[in-house]
């Protein structure tokens, strides 16, 4: 029978797992962050500057998934057996360089491959599985707060990086202030990510949570979910679940159209006639609400069903499309940068779900795995409104789409019931 925990701090000393979550937080920011909010400021600029077409750029973001994808494949395997010491900084490198290197691009060709290829190195060996798929290996009790703290990166781009971004176009260029970002990113990110990033506390000689050692013997096996109670799944046996396949199915859809949304969120509201700085302060609400909501759904998420939250989430961004869609004053903008923050909690349900149905042990493979799926994200979010704006000059039946979108991933999220198998298992999973 597996062990109780003792889950007394076991010292004064600051649990490992909290700087984790710091650099997971820190990577958000300058990475995923930077894409959310700051990336369609230059949407426009390179657009005219190397006469490109719309769907140029998100074309090179489209190539950019499609590496990154392939990588996250043997990365998430990596991930379980080796950790992420090296290979978080070694993304950042690449994040850094690829910014650096874009704004000295001239043609179509430098825009892919530096854009497109590089990128792709930085995003799979510093988000996706390298982020909040290591912070659920260090926690079970305080998952939720702790994943929820590791998401505040992003929408704290949206409050850091909006305004810096404006500001460094508008002083040094859309290429100048490209590569300031790339330098930025590095000054950051990568001392950090090689000082604290390990793979599991049971390396450091720990347990989830900063928890004490078991006050029982534990099971024969000594395995890590003997010690925390919680159930691991195989990838094999994770794989035959319904449950699995809604959860992607749901968040495939609320990504894809976060994804989007943030992309060509922008040039859209500046199309409808609003000037730049009206839109720069819409992503400024946006990242100030979600930054408050992060803290609110991550206590939430350890007290109620992770399935019911995430359907919350997407009614909140589908409304939010909505408003913008049919909006037309400064208010509305206003109002869909609030409700998009609230809703911007991706971070949190493209693990926490995961690691309470399926275990820690594996939780990389699984991710890893699934990883292919992914694509259809950052694929096609970039990809089809840009199409969709150059065949009818408008965004909006791009949006109207994106809303239905959202209304149906949060049918898919009700229908992710937690998986059971014949014979039951101490779980700290969602019972609902």
């Amino acid at each position: 029978m597996a062990a109780s925990l003792d889950t007394r701090p076991r010292s004064h000393r600051l649990f490992p797992g909290w700087y984790i979550v710091l650099v997971v937080l820190l990577s958000g920011l300058m990475v995923a962050g930077f894409d959310s909010f700051g990336f369609g400021f230059f949407l426009k600029p390179i657009s005219e500057e190397l006469g490109f077409s719309r769907s140029v750029i998100p074309g090179a973001a489209t190539l950019r998934a499609v590496v990154s994808v392939a990588l996250a494949v043997p990365i998430g395997f990596a991930l379980d057996r080796y950790g992420p010491r090296v290979l978080m900084p070694l993304g950042v490198l690449a994040v850094g360089a690829s910014r650096i290197l874009l704004g000295a691009a001239s043609n179509l060709w430098q825009v892919y491959t530096i854009f497109g290829v590089m990128g792709s190195i930085g995003l799979a060996n510093t988000q996706q599985e390298m982020g909040t798929t290591v912070v659920a290996k260090w926690f079970v009790r305080y998952r939720g707060r702790a994943i929820a703290a590791s998401a505040l990166g992003v929408p704290l781009a949206g409050v850091l990086l909006t305004p810096l971004t404006f500001f460094l176009i508008e002083s040094l260029g859309w290429r100048g202030a490209i590569a300031a970002i790339g330098l930025l990113t590095w000054a950051v990110l990568f001392l950090p990510a090689l000082l604290f990033m390990r793979r599991t506390p049971e390396d450091l000689g720990l347990l989830p949570d900063g928890a004490r050692q078991p006050l029982a013997a534990s099971t024969e096996s000594g395995s890590a979910s003997s010690a925390t109670m919680e159930d691991d799944w195989t990838v094999a046996e994770a794989l035959r679940t319904p449950a699995l396949w809604f959860l992607v199915s749901s968040l495939t859809l609320s990504n894809l159209v976060m994804n989007a949304s943030q992309f060509h969120g922008v040039p859209y509201m500046t199309d409808k006639g609003f000037s730049t700085a009206t839109a720069a302060a819409a992503m400024m609400v946006m990242g100030v609400t979600s930054v408050m909501a992060k803290f609110i759904w991550g206590f939430l998420a350890e007290r109620y069903p992770s399935r019911y939250l995430m359907a919350a989430c997407q009614v909140f961004i589908g409304s939010a499309l909505v408003i913008l869609v049919t909006g037309g004053s400064p208010a509305s903008v206003m109002v869909y940068g609030a409700l998009t923050g609230i809703a911007r909690a991706q971070a949190i349900w493209t693990s926490l779900p995961y690691a309470q149905y399926y275990g820690r042990r594996f939780l990389g493979s699984l991710r890893g795995t699934l990883a292919p799926i992914s694509l259809i994200v950052y694929a096609g979010g970039p990809l089809i409104p840009g199409v969709l704006y150059d065949v009818t000059g408008s965004y909006v039946s791009a949006f109207t789409m994106l809303a239905g979108f959202a209304y149906l991933s949060t049918v898919l999220a009700l229908l992710a019931r937690p998986p059971r198998r014949k014979a039951p298992v101490a779980s700290g999973r969602d019972t609902a």
